[in-house]
């Protein structure tokens, strides 16, 4: 997968601690993701939230793996939830 033309969204994964997306180059975001579906709320591009199980600690993505995005708009538009699975959260890398 080289671009996504839209968003992407990452949401309820438990059972993976790593998503490599290694091949993802550009998120275009012509379309945005809208919380709770009202298109007059802030868009995301890439969502990322509720990626862990509240009753097992320490289950749940510890990693996105963005390693090919590239370009300035790589950070327009992101919305990230700290995840009590993560320990650490280094957006410098994407």
């Amino acid at each position: 997968m080289a671009q996504v033309s839209g968003y992407v969204a990452i949401a309820f994964v438990r059972a993976s601690e790593i998503i490599p997306l290694h091949n993802l180059r550009v998120i275009r975001g012509k379309s945005l993701l809208h919380e709770d579906d009202d298109p007059s709320s802030q868009g995301y591009a890439l969502y990322v939230a509720n990626n862990y199980d509240i009753n097992t600690p320490g289950v749940g993505v510890k990693e996105l793996q963005l390693t090919g995005l590239r370009g300035e708009s790589a950070m327009l538009c992101v919305r990230v939830w700290i995840i009590p699975a993560a320990s650490v959260l280094q957006l410098d890398d994407i």
